[in-house]
């Protein structure tokens, strides 16, 4: 499974293996800005997804249910 970002603000899973061209999963979290970072848990059930709009937002694998984890660039004190 390979995890990408675009500059279309949606980041996909792809399974390499599959012979079809479509991704797996989409995970469109409505921001409409270029994807710049995509990264796995070290679990491998959530991928982690930041923009140019300054967030980072946490994903389930294969569930669609985007959660804000970040705003900004540095560390929130809440």
């Amino acid at each position: 499974m390979v995890l990408t970002g675009g500059d279309d603000g949606i980041a996909r899973v792809w399974d390499l293996s599959m012979v079809g061209k479509e991704p797996v999963v989409e995970f469109d979290d409505g921001r409409d800005c270029p994807v710049t970072a995509v990264e796995w848990s070290g679990d491998g059930n959530q991928c982690f997804v930041g923009g140019v709009d300054n967030e980072v937002k946490v994903s389930r694998v294969f569930v669609d249910d985007v959660t804000k984890l970040r705003s900004g660039m540095g560390p929130k004190n809440e």
